[in-house]
């Protein structure tokens, strides 16, 4: 605890923003934080994504670009069936 009030003193001394509100102040072994749409496990060393970003990966993963799956747009050729030039 006093550890804890020196350490804080010294930075808002030292001009520094501390956002308590985002501070994790009591020390632990297991910190479950989410940063950048990813969820850090530092006991297990993991990161992972989160449920949030999973589904917005699998909606986009199932609707693909238009054209892609099923049939071609309208006017489009398939591959490999571009115009030959002779010279």
């Amino acid at each position: 605890m006093l550890t804890r009030n020196i350490s804080l003193t010294l930075h808002l001394q030292l001009r520094f923003i501390i956002n308590l509100a985002k501070s994790s102040l009591i020390p632990s072994q297991v910190i479950m934080m989410v940063h950048l749409g990813a969820l850090m496990d530092t006991l297990k060393g993991m990161v992972k994504p989160t449920l949030d970003k999973v589904q917005q990966i699998t909606q986009v993963s199932q609707a693909g670009p238009p054209g892609f799956y099923g049939t071609p747009p309208a006017g489009s050729r398939p591959y490999g069936s571009l115009p030959h030039h002779r010279a």
